[in-house]
């Protein structure tokens, strides 16, 4: 019997999707209790290739290919959780690579426990030493905030999990990720699920792998989109709405009003203040991280924290002014900002 249906948003993952497919494979869970299901976003690269190349190399895995035609990651997902047959469904990404006991430690979790999804620890990953580091910087309270599947050491209950394996009869009767949201889609519908259902069950045994952004102008753009749109939903669900969302904001906001009581009147005591003390934590956590690991860049752990921080306070400041003060629709925010909305 099939018991999971992995449901994969794809598009351009050539790099990627390999290895992926690569890690169901490798599932202690025998293949006739679960199918993985990819849903291609209309791919231009080799993505596909690659997909039906593993297909016929491995036909002992349940391995099926469908057209995402709105090209929209939310789509494929909500797509695939309608579609399936099985009692349980897992969100998944292309770039993701799970451990080899990833389903059978999920189907354990929710044998113990009546919870509507369960999720584990994500290790982001990178390849050469800038995204090592900016990998390394995620996987911190300072980097990720309190976000467990991030480093999360303990069994507990959890307001949301990434790459979570959701109960089909929970999201069967439950409203569809939002498909405008470009970032936190994942959290806005874990959101809707907890307050029907309960909290979700995070376990460290549940492992998986996320492939870091390589680049600084990647996590500027990442977490200035995860800013703004924390702010869509927050205007959608004025409860989900919680004092440390808006920390990096309040910072932020403080920081420029500093800059201009300096360069307008010379006061610079509030600047250096505020400077100073986030210079302080910034340093103490990247010589945290990088202590006796000589695979990492201090350079590199310290800049990404602030492209993590900043990116997303001043993502949250713009999400305000076009969601609240302007009053903008999600569609008029991609094409004034030029987000894609795609996988």
């Amino acid at each position: 019997m099939i018991k999971v249906a992995v449901v994969v948003a794809m598009k351009n993952e050539e790099a990627g999707i390999g290895r992926c497919l690569d890690s169901f494979l490798a599932q202690t869970l025998p293949y006739d209790e679960f199918q993985v299901v990819i849903y291609d976003g209309n791919s231009s690269d080799g993505s596909m290739r690659v997909v039906k190349d593993f297909e016929d190399a491995h036909p002992e895995l349940n391995l099926i290919l469908h057209d995402n035609e709105k090209q929209v990651q939310s789509a494929a997902w909500n797509t695939g959780f309608e579609e399936a047959k099985t009692p349980f469904v897992v969100m998944m990404g292309a770039h993701t690579i799970v451990a080899p006991d990833f389903l059978e430690q999920n189907l354990k979790i929710h044998d113990g426990c009546n919870c509507p999804c369960t999720g584990g620890l994500v290790e982001a990953k990178g390849v050469d030493v800038r995204s090592k580091s900016i990998a390394a910087a995620f996987n911190t309270q300072f980097g990720s905030g309190n976000a467990k599947y991030w480093h999360g050491a303990s069994e507990e209950e959890v307001e949301t999990v990434a790459f979570g394996m959701y109960r089909k009869e929970v999201v069967a009767n439950i409203d569809p990720l939002d498909e405008n949201i470009i970032r936190g889609q994942d959290w806005e519908f874990n959101y809707r699920i907890t307050q029907k259902y309960g909290l979700m069950k995070f376990s460290p045994a549940i492992r998986c792998e996320y492939s870091s952004r390589s680049d600084f102008l990647s996590l500027w753009k990442r977490q200035y989109q995860a800013g703004m749109w924390k702010i869509y939903i927050i205007k959608k669900h004025p409860r989900s709405m919680l004092l440390r969302h808006f920390i990096p904001m309040f910072y932020c906001a403080l920081l420029a009003l500093s800059v201009s009581l300096f360069v307008l009147q010379g006061v610079i005591l509030p600047l250096l203040g505020l400077l100073g003390a986030y210079i302080l934590a910034n340093l103490m956590s990247t010589r945290r991280v990088t202590a006796n690991n000589n695979t990492l860049s201090s350079r590199y752990v310290s800049l990404a924290f602030m492209m993590i921080h900043f990116g997303y306070g001043y993502g949250e400041l713009w999400g305000i002014i076009y969601f609240f003060f302007l009053g903008k629709h999600e569609s008029l925010v991609k094409s004034d900002i030029g987000i894609r909305n795609s996988v």
